[in-house]
């Protein structure tokens, strides 16, 4: 858990946009498309998968009543303004708004009988037009370079566009999410992984001598590769630190660091050089007054 707010969100957040980004803009969208459709038509899974539902869809959408109803209102408002005067001649004899709906009813029913017999027939000519078109499609996307470019236009402005790019900005914060709150839980997956991952790791280690061997070896190296490239570094920094201090600063850094001990060495110095000066001091005295023999 404590590793995870140690992380720079920000740095993350950004490499992880980086890395999605680029791998969005070298991905070749016009093959893919070209591959998943040809994936779809293999085995004239197309005809159930595509066109058959689209037809049983359109068909639905025709047989509603408040659909026909908006066909009808439309041929209406477009027959009164292109042909205002025979419109309202009609109108004498019978209502416009009948005879549209009347109109609107019938093309439904011719629409939904025509739909139901391309369903009903695997060999209809509509299905034969289809079927070609989209095997040509498929060929040209894999092939056809002009195609291609436009694809990846499409592509290359999908992937500008702001709300693509928040989105990949906020796939950390998903991620980040969801890591947090598996390694809340007491049965988290990542955190059973981590367990078993270090439990094998421990075991292996137990009972082979040359993997602690060669693990201890690494170890090793690595640690006298580093201490051979910061020792110069250190030395130096270690140097114009204390060159760059005058005395007083290090005396104040040395009572915080050392505190009260420091004073109790001062206090001991003081007192023990006063004791041994004060027996030289008697030792003279007691020179000077022994007469000479």
């Amino acid at each position: 858990m404590q590793a995870l707010d140690l992380l720079d969100e920000r740095a993350v957040r950004e490499a992880i946009r980086g890395f999605v980004i680029e791998r969005l803009r070298n991905w070749n969208a016009a093959a893919t498309a070209g591959d998943v459709l040809g994936l779809l038509t293999a085995d004239g899974r197309h005809h159930k998968a595509l066109l058959d539902e689209a037809l049983k869809r359109l068909a639905g959408y025709l047989d509603n009543e408040a659909v026909r109803q908006r066909a009808s209102a439309l041929m209406v408002k477009h027959a009164r303004k292109e042909w205002p005067r025979l419109v309202g001649t009609v109108d004498f004899v019978r209502p416009v708004e009948g005879i549209a709906d009347s109109l609107a009813d019938r093309i439904a029913r011719a629409l939904l009988d025509e739909l139901n017999e391309i369903l009903s027939r695997p060999e209809h000519p509509l299905r034969r037009d289809y079927a070609d078109w989209l095997q040509d499609y498929v060929a040209r996307l894999r092939t056809d370079p002009a195609l291609a470019a436009k694809v990846e236009r499409i592509k290359q402005d999908l992937i500008a566009h702001e709300s693509v790019q928040d989105y990949v900005r906020g796939l950390w914060d998903q991620v980040h999410a969801s890591l947090r709150r598996d390694l809340e839980r007491e049965d988290g997956v990542l955190a059973g992984h981590l367990q078993q991952s270090l439990a094998g790791i421990g075991k292996a280690l137990g009972r082979d001598p040359a993997l602690r061997e060669a693990i201890n070896q690494h170890v090793l190296g690595g640690a006298e590769k580093l201490a051979l490239r910061l020792r110069g570094g250190v030395t130096d920094y270690i140097a114009q630190t204390v060159k760059g201090r005058t005395n007083a600063t290090l005396v104040e850094q040395l009572e915080l660091s050392v505190g009260r001990d420091l004073q109790y060495i001062r206090f001991n110095g003081t007192l023990v050089g006063g004791m041994i000066g004060l027996v030289l001091h008697a030792l003279i005295v007691l020179l000077e007054r022994t007469p000479a023999s």
